[in-house]
């Protein structure tokens, strides 16, 4: 096991650091859309969403939060007949 996972208090936890790219509120939940660092200048940054029960912060602000992992998927039929998976992950502030 590597530092950073020794770092988690549980299984199925992740260090997000980033800084808010957009914040909506809704029935009482935040959902913040975070960008992440990229690899180098030349690169895209990733985003990810993470939804919280309180504020975390505003646009702009640069965060860092230790999140649940929490992941669903959708099955849906295939046109040969098959069945696929749409798999979601989104993360939850502890």
């Amino acid at each position: 096991m590597d530092k950073t996972a020794q770092s988690l208090s549980a299984p199925n936890q992740v260090n997000i650091t980033g800084r808010i790219d957009d914040v909506r509120q809704h029935e009482g939940v935040y959902y913040y859309h975070v960008a992440l660092p990229a690899v180098d200048e030349y690169s895209r940054p990733s985003f990810v969403s993470v939804s919280s029960n309180h504020p975390i912060g505003s646009k702009g602000d640069r965060v860092e939060v230790l999140c649940d992992i929490m992941s669903y998927f959708k099955t849906f039929p295939m046109n040969d007949g098959g069945k696929g998976r749409d798999y979601k992950t989104r993360f939850q502030v502890k």
